[in-house]
């Protein structure tokens, strides 16, 4: 069995990642800012439900957290996805899932 490099396979059998981030140093800044999340939801502790306005930007707030978590997930696994053997990709599935 002959198995292709990536560079051997026709791109558009590939996965764009460019519309998730367009860059690995991209997705490193968004990840970097993730680590923030844990400590901001901790501050929320005590005020989410003290009035209506506090719930709803603490909704908002898991939400958009919510859809990051999810697309620094996608972009590391697909990454780690094309080539196994590259360790920098399984480096960066890790760390998002630290974040869970």
């Amino acid at each position: 069995m002959d198995i292709k490099s990536r560079d051997d396979i026709p791109e558009q059998y590939t996965w764009d990642l460019t519309t998730v981030y367009p860059t690995d140093e991209a997705f490193l800044a968004a990840l970097e800012q993730a680590k923030a999340y844990p400590e901001q939801c901790a501050a929320w502790q005590g005020k989410a439900t003290a009035s209506a306005e506090n719930l709803l930007a603490y909704l908002r707030l898991q939400d958009k957290i919510g859809v990051e978590l999810i697309h620094l997930d996608n972009y590391a696994e697909r990454k780690k996805d094309q080539d196994t053997r590259v360790s920098r990709y399984q480096d960066f599935a890790s760390q998002v899932m630290s974040l869970y």
